[in-house]
Order: structure tokens, then sequence, then C-alpha cells
């Protein structure tokens, strides 16, 4: 019993176990790795460039590094996860036949599942889905006895000549398919295309075919299979070639290989299979074991029925990868190889190489750690007495003799052995890392203690070392400079030798880093300097320019410098071998753009250990053959530039999931959500993914499908209206924002493919920010509003009150010019009343008098009336001049005024005044002084005049700040709030005293009821 464990551990052997002669690297992915399920029964690649996959266990969408799974419990439509068939239609939709129920459909981001039983409803497997017709139809195998096409709506029965318990394989050519049945009469194979049934027909003399599977080229021509080991080509519907093994086949036919392009894979009944190119009839190795394997029974190749079992699937895709399918092995993929690795498997018993050199007969010798190794083109082979040399440099001496490092030590090869030679020339401990003869055949050695120059070949003529002007005792490189002298490479900078002079530049010249590793001076006259730490660098007309990551070169490690025909660097490092255009790197040194772009090659590229050796000389070399050669620390890496084909195909981008606030935008499958919500976001420019208010974050997941180094495919990406240049995104498919400002902006990304090759239109989407309630123009216009109104009503109020100020101010001019008229009339009534009468009885009494007048006693009595008279017009003018102002202000000052003014009061009142007053006087000046009289006395007016009290307290107190006067009376009191009609009962009163304080700038309170008599207090300040 064959052990198929065994069977899928040989035939699909990653990348340890293929030797190097294969042209294939093969690549494994399983269910660690994200597949639903091992086995996978049809590979697909849609036209967006997604490669899907049908399991056991639902369907798989791959972009190269993620698999997206979907089945029952995520996808609605799926009823049934054990998918056997797929089919990608001429609309796009996605066909995936199930096990035994029936088959669904990917439309528009959602599944449709069609039922293709019997009318009893028995379910049934789908083993074939493919191509029904011209018309774009659907047609399908079911349970390998009916063949049933899509139409309006459902699956109905087709035409019966297909119908049969053939086998039945899918095929796949741009959506082109081919179902075959061979169990027909009269020896007639049957194979339904373009819409109808067409018959084939075995060549005159050839026996019947026993039909295994079938396939169809881009010429529309049948290949056919039979069980027989045979290859059939067949045209217009006749057979016109058979190929066998040995009869331009590489061996026995196992299956095709569909889709871009249709192949065909043999074994060799050993340890090999190949891939035929059908149209050239060309193969090519495509795995093979290795020779060491235990031969064991099972252990290489089984016999053909099981290849069957094992392939389920194949299909090539657009990029050229070849995909199988298998039964339990998951899904392998096989990629043409860049890198050939040169490694233990081909005679290298130490794989940890360091200087690789070119003889003149072409031939390669490499050093390792441990032994000198030729390479004879196809073979490494050991050099006698050098099996346990430390190689460390390799060269020629000025004779053309082979010179080998060994540590300290140099020899020469003489025969098939080496010779000390210039022994004891160097001090111990320190390695010679170079040996270089230049143009005028002068012999340098470079080692760790400075560079020496050897006369005659023989004698060490001169010394250099930093106290010399060397840059660095530590040489690693030495090269010929094209006009003339010797570069020299050291760990401590770049020096130059000419005309017996040290020239030397070090970091503080412009160098990028001290560790100088590899040297190369083209024919344009630049040196190209190689650093373990700093990138690479030109110098050129005295200038050095820096290559460093952070514009595009692939490492900060440049251990060797190769150009390629093509003017290409190559150039190795600690983590692969990076290819870069000579041409950008002199445009980023002239200004001409900004950034450069660099090829990285790996293990995925055939390396068998991307780690490349370095600071040994020669660190790497390009043979006549213009293949080139780098050591690591696992064989030796071979390039052939002339055999790489750059991708000039740029990868599809595709946005494929927005997350806001870590939550999937949609409404539960974030894949179906995003399909049929977001997705007409990204295919609709007039549509937009909305952010709310309140959510404050969300990233966008996107992907590029290329299938060539997937996992370093390049991004940069754009949220235009907030960033104002790409964001170089390096490998990541994510880009997270977080508290974007409200607006509309566009997302856009843009990828490139293992070469360098950008997709510039990129994939975007729209993207709305909403603004809070607060900051939306409904919002604002509304503020406007409201703040319109309210300054509109503080407006009408300031008017308002302005107005009742200005009516105030006006009814207290009128009441003011009234009371001055109410003052004159007073006056004049008092004048014409009093002291006019008096005046008129004075002069009355002095002509009755002198008329009368006969005695003097009668003399003296009218002299005494006209005295008393006088008196009393002397009295009324006083009084009338006291109103008008009081004399005692300017005689006895403000204090005693007010007490004369209150005694006054009190003699001619029924009042019994209460008064506690403080010296007042000099407070304030001769002005204010009289308006705080006549405020106390328009008080003690009106408290006469209107309250009807008895008693009345006055008190008056000095402070600091100026002086309180407190005013209460016992009387009827009033209603403060009804000031108008108080004021018009009071006259001027209140106005004028109200007045009389505003003008002095003090304050009156009023505290009154009806009833509960009237307090007044006034506080008027010194500096007012």
């Amino acid at each position: 019993m064959i052990n198929l464990s065994k069977l899928l551990l040989c035939f699909f052997l990653c990348y340890g176990f293929v030797t190097v002669k294969a042209q294939y690297r093969i690549d494994q992915w399983t269910a660690d790795d994200g597949l639903p399920q091992n086995s996978v029964y049809g590979i697909v690649q849609t036209r967006d460039g997604y490669l899907w996959m049908a399991t056991l266990d639902g369907l798989a969408r791959f972009d190269g590094v993620r698999f997206t799974v979907f089945n029952k419990s995520n996808s609605p439509g799926i009823v049934n996860n054990r998918f056997i068939s797929l089919f990608e239609d001429a609309n796009g939709d996605l066909w995936a036949g199930t096990e035994e129920s029936g088959v669904v459909r990917l439309r528009n981001g959602r599944f449709t599942h069609y039922a293709t039983g019997d009318a009893t409803g028995e379910a049934a497997g789908v083993n074939w889905i493919g191509d029904g017709g011209a018309d774009g139809s659907v047609m399908a195998l079911v349970g390998n006895e009916k063949t049933m096409r899509f139409e309006n709506g459902e699956f109905r029965l087709f035409d019966e000549r297909a119908n049969s318990a053939a086998n039945a394989r899918s095929v796949r050519r741009q959506n082109v398919r081919a179902y075959c049945n061979f169990k027909v009469p009269a020896n007639v194979f049957g194979c339904y295309a373009d819409g109808r049934w067409l018959d084939f027909s075995p060549a005159p003399g050839e026996p019947e075919y026993k039909l295994r599977t079938a396939a169809r080229d881009a010429d529309g021509n049948f290949w056919l299979l039979t069980e027989s080991r045979e290859l059939v080509r067949v045209e217009n519907e006749k057979t016109v070639r058979v190929y066998r093994a040995g009869d331009g086949l590489p061996g026995i036919p196992v299956d095709f290989v569909v889709g871009a392009k249709t192949g065909l894979v043999c074994w060799d009944g050993r340890d090999s299979l190949f891939l035929t190119d059908l149209e050239t009839m060309r193969s090519e190795l495509l795995v093979k074991t290795p020779v060491n394997l235990p031969p064991t029974t099972g252990d290489i190749y089984p016999p053909l029925s099981v290849f069957e079992s094992v392939f389920r699937s194949s299909y090539r895709d657009e990029e050229g990868n070849i995909w199988f399918g298998t039964l339990r092995g998951g899904l392998y993929r096989a990629r043409k190889q860049i890198v050939k690795t040169f490694s233990s498997a081909d005679g290298l018993t130490d794989t940890n190489v360091y200087p690789i050199y070119e003889n003149d007969d072409g031939s390669l010798l490499v050093g390792t750690t441990s032994g000198l190794f030729s390479f004879d083109g196809n073979r490494f082979a050991p050099v006698e007495s050098a099996e346990k040399f430390y190689v460390q440099a390799i060269g020629k001496d000025p004779v053309g003799r082979i010179i080998v490092s060994e540590l300290y030590h140099l020899y020469v090869r003489q025969a098939n052995g080496l010779i000390p030679f210039l022994v004891e020339q160097f001090p111990v401990g320190y390695g010679v890392y170079a040996v270089h003869t230049d143009r005028e055949n002068r012999f340098w050695v470079g080692s760790g203690k400075g560079v020496y120059l050897f006369a005659n070949g023989t004698t060490v003529a001169e010394t250099f070392t930093t106290d010399h002007g060397l840059a660095g005792n530590d040489v690693k490189v030495i090269i010929d400079a094209n006009d003339g002298g010797i570069w020299i490479g050291t760990y401590g900078g770049l020096s130059l030798y000419r005309d017996g002079k040290l020239t030397s530049w070090t970091e503080k010249d412009g160098l990028p880093s001290r560790t100088v590793r590899a040297l190369y001076e083209d024919a344009d006259g630049a040196l190209w300097i190689g650093t373990y730490d700093g990138g690479l660098a030109r110098f050129k007309d005295g200038k050095f320019t820096a290559y460093s990551s952070k514009i595009g070169l692939y490492t900060d490690e440049a251990f060797q410098i190769l150009e390629d025909d093509n003017r290409h660097f190559w150039i190795s490092s600690n983590h692969g071998i990076y290819r870069v255009s000579k041409d950008e790197l002199n445009d980023y040194a002239d200004g001409k753009r900004n950034t450069i772009t660099s090829v990285a090659y790996g293990k995925s590229d055939g390396m068998l250990n991307a780690e490349c050796n370095g600071g040994r000389s020669p660190a790497g070399v390009k043979t006549r053959d213009g293949r080139l050669w780098f050591p690591t620390q696992d064989g030796v890496a071979m390039i052939d530039p002339r055999e790489i084909k750059t991708n000039l195909q740029p990868p599809p981008v595709v946005i494929e999931t927005v997350k806001i606030d870590n939550q999937d935008s949609g409404s539960g499958n974030a894949q179906f959500d995003f399909a049929e919500n977001e997705k007409s976001a990204i295919q609709n420019p007039k549509s937009a993914i909305r952010v709310e208010p309140s959510q404050q974050n969300f990233e966008i997941g996107y992907t590029a499908l290329s299938f060539i180094n997937s996992e370093n495919l390049r991004f940069k990406h754009k949220l235009e209206g907030l960033d104002t240049d790409w964001v170089d995104a390096g490998t990541r498919r994510l880009a997270y924002y977080s508290h974007v400002p409200p607006g509309n902006y566009t997302f856009r990304v843009i990828a490139a493919n293992a070469d360098g090759v950008w997709n510039e239109q990129g994939a975007s989407v729209n993207i709305v920010v909403l603004p809070p309630f607060y900051r939306t123009w409904w919002f604002f216009v509304l503020v406007v509003l409201i703040v319109g109104a309210v300054v509109l009503l503080i407006y009408r109020r300031r008017f308002n009150k302005l107005e009742k100020e200005r009516l105030a101010q006006a009814d207290f001019s009128r009441r003011l010019l009234n009371a001055h008229e109410t003052e004159r009339r007073r006056v004049a009534g008092e004048l014409h009343d009093s002291i006019g009468q008096s005046l008129a009885m004075i002069k009355n009494s002095a002509v009755f008098g002198a008329q009368t007048v006969g005695s003097v006693a009668d003399a003296k009595e009218h002299l005494a009336e006209i005295s008393g008279a006088s008196a009393q017009a002397i009295a009324e003018v006083r009084e009338i001049a006291y109103n008008l102002r009081p004399f005692m202000l300017d005689r006895l000052g403000l204090t005693k005024a007010i007490n004369s003014l209150l005694n006054k009061i009190a003699d001619k009142s029924q009042l019994r005044i209460h008064s506690e007053i403080e010296n007042i006087d000099g407070v304030f000046g001769s002005e204010a002084e009289i308006s705080v009289y006549r405020i106390i006395q328009e008080c003690m007016n009106n408290i006469m005049k209107h309250s009807d009290a008895r008693e009345v307290k006055i008190k008056i107190t000095k402070n600091e700040r100026g002086v309180l006067i407190l005013i209460s009376d016992d009387g009827k009191g009033f209603d403060p709030k009804n000031q108008s009609e108080a004021n018009q009962s009071n006259g001027f009163g209140l106005i004028g005293i109200s007045e009389r304080v505003r003008i002095l700038g003090g304050t009156l309170a009023i505290d009154s009821a009806i009833g509960k008599g009237t307090k007044i207090q006034i506080e008027i300040w010194k500096h007012k």
C-alpha cells in the first residue's frame, strides 16, 4: 500500500528538497496557513485577479498572502460547505458546484443557491460546471449522469448525448470550457464546446481511445489524455498527432495544466516531473527529488493511478504561476526560479561560501570556511591540499598564477595543489582579505593591518596604513581605477593611490558609512561604493551621492556590486540579492527623481539561505557568459539576467474592507456587507462611505493581486483632502485614520508588483466624515439666525431703553423747565405778594404820613409802621435769597447748613426730626455741596408735603469712600414700582433727587410700601 503522506512529502517538495537543476520552486499552503481544508477540488483566477479554490469546507479566496473563507456560517446563500467544482462565466459571476446540494452563484457580492436535483428534489452533486454555449449560459454535470443548463433562473436537463457516467474534467482558457464524453457508439469521442456537440475520431490505424481527461488550448485545439498514457492532438475534430513517452514527451503524461496557458505535466517514472508547453512541445524540469532520499518502496513516485488521486485540480495564472490542488496536501504553487543555488547536493562539503573567482578558462573557484572548490559547470569538486583552508581571498599574481589567502597566509596554485607563497610577509593575527594585480602589473595585498605593495612579486616594497594616509587599516577590497591608480575600500573609508600618493575620504567628506565592502567603477567614470550599514554611494566629479532604504533601496547593505548587460546593478546583502537600475540611481543623483525602485530576490526565488557573505574578495563575480554568482551562507547563488523576464503587468489593486471604530461598516458579514454597500462606493464615484460624528476612526484594508513574491508587494496610499502626498506603506495592507476633520475625502491606493511596476490607477473609495450637528451648515445658519435675533433683541431693548431714557430726559427737562418756571412764578409771586406789598405799604405809609402827620408823635408812629414793614420786607428778601442759595453754605459750611435746614423745618412744621450728622465739610466741592444740600432739602420737602409723617430720622455718616445719607419717615409711603404716578403726584421731587444723585455719581435706593413709610439711602463717593 502506497503511503500518500510520503508521496506528498516527496512530490511537493518545498525549497529545502528541490535540487538546483529544477527550474521551478514549489511552495505549499495548508489549513495551517488559512486554507479552510486540505482537499482542493477546483482552482480559478477570476477577472478581478483573485485566486478562488473549491474545498470540502468552503470556498477560499486568495490574494497571495491571505485566505478569505466563505461558508455557511458567514455567507448567506451557501447551504453546503463541500465544494467540488468552480467556473467563472462571461459575466464575471463565479459558479461553485457542491458535493450533494446543487450550485451556488456569487454575483455582486451575494451568493445564491440553485438546486440541480430531479423533480423529486433529490440532492445531487455537481462534478463539473462550465460554459454552456456562445450565449454565455452555464452548463453543469450532475452526478456524472446528467447534463443540465441554466436557463431562466433554474437548471434544466440538456442534450442527452452528454448524459453518461463518464469521467469529466473542467477545462479553462479565458472562460472557454469543454466537457468530453468517451462512452458513445462507434468509437467516437464527444465533447461539448462552443455551444455544440463535437465528434472526434481516432486517426487511421490508431486503436480506440479510452479517454482519461481533456483540455483545449488558446487556438481551440483539443488535447486528450488516454488510459494508455498517450497524448492526442485534435484539430477540426480530427486526430492530427499522437505523442507517447520518448516520442516528444519527457515521460508519462500525468495531467493537464489549464488556465492562462495550457500545459502538460509528465513523470519520468523515477524522480522527476516535467512541464511541457503544448505550443512548442518543449519541456522543463518542474520538480525533482534529492538524490540522497532513502530509496524505500513508494518514497519516490507511485504508479500513475495515485497521481490521479493527488491531482484534484491544476491551474496556470496570468503571471505564469502553476497551482496544484491536491486530495490531502492542500494547495501548491510551482513558480519559475530566478536564483539557482549550488550547495551540498552539488559537491560543496562546506556551504558557507566567501570569495568567488573566475579563471581564465571560464571555470570557477569558490572559497569556503573549510576548503577551496572548483566548478566544472555541473558540480563542485574540492581542490587538492586545500580541504581545510579557511579561504579569505582569491586572485592572481603578476605572472598569472592563482593566489589563495588562507587566514594569514598566501598560497599559490600549481597543478591541482597549493604551495605556500610569500611566507612570513604579513603580521600574524591579521587576515588577508584582498589580493590584486593592477594594470601596471603590481601586486597588492589587503589585510587587517593595511595594504602591502610587492616589488617583483616577491618583496614588500611599500606598506600603507592610516599612518601613511590610508582611510583605515582593515582593507576589504582593491580594484583598478579607470584613469590610473588603485581604489582601496576599508573599514574606515575610501582611499585612492595614484602617482605615489594616497587620498582618502571618510564620513566627514560625505561617505554614507565608514564600512566600505564593495567597489565598482563603471564605464562612465562613476565609482559605486557598497557599505555594510550605510547603503550605496556614487562618487563622481568629487561629489558623493548616498542611496538608502529611505528612498527605495531594498536594504542599507551592499556587499558586492555587479552590473548586467541591461544597466542594472545586482547587489548582495544579509537579506538576499536585490536589483536596481543604474539609470534610476543616476537620475536621483542628478535631481531628476526623488525615489528609486529595488527588486529583491530571496528564498522564495530559489535561494536556500538569503544571507549573502561579504567582506572577502571577490564577494561575487560576473562571469564572461553574463551570469552573476554570489556567495551565501548555504552555497553559491547564480542569477542569469538574460533569463529573467520583467513582469510588466501591474497588479490589480482591490479595496477589501472598511472598518469604522474597529467595527465592520456593514451589518454582519464584513465581506458581503462590504461587497453590497461599500463596493458600490468604490465603483461609483457619486457614492461614499459615511463616518458618523460619533465615530472616531476608520481603517481601510486593501490588497494587490500578484502571485509572484506576493508578500513583497509595495503600496502607497493617500487620503485626498487630508494627506498632501502619498504615504509609503511598504508591504502594509491597512491604512488607519483617526479623528479626521469633517469633510469629503477620496482614499486612493496604488501598488507595485515584485518587479517594481506600479499600478498608478489603483483603487479608490469616497469617504464622507459627517460633522457634528454644531458644525453643520444648517446649524451654522440657525446660530446666525439666533445670534441675529439676539442682537436684534438686544438692539431693540437697548433702543427702547435709550428711547425711555431720552423720553425720561425730555420729561426731566420739561419738568425742570416747569420747575424753573414754577420757581420763577413763586419768586415773582413772593416778590409781588410779600415784598411788593410790603414796599407798597411803606410807600403808602410814607405818603400818608407826609400828608397827614401833624405832630411828632404821629410821625413816629408812621415811621414805626414803615420800619416794621421794611423789616418784614427785608426778612422776606432774605427768605427768598436763602431758598435760592443758602448763604450759610458759604459762611458756615455744609454740615451747619444742613442742621440749620432741619431746625428751620422743625420750627415751621409738626415733624419730630431726629438727626445724627457727622462733619462732612470739605468732602465735596462747592458745586457738589449745593447738590447734596438740595438733595436733603428735596427729601424733607417731599416728606412734609406728601408723607403725612409725624417723625423723621436722618443720619449722615462719612467714610473712606464718601458720604452715606439715610432718611426714613413713618408716613403713608408709596409704591416704588409705580414711579410715574409717584413722580406725577410728587412733582419734580423724586426725579430731581435721582438726577442730582446721578450727576454726583452716587447711588439712590428707595424702600417704601403703602402704609409702611419710606426709607431713602443715598451714597455719594468722593472721587465722583
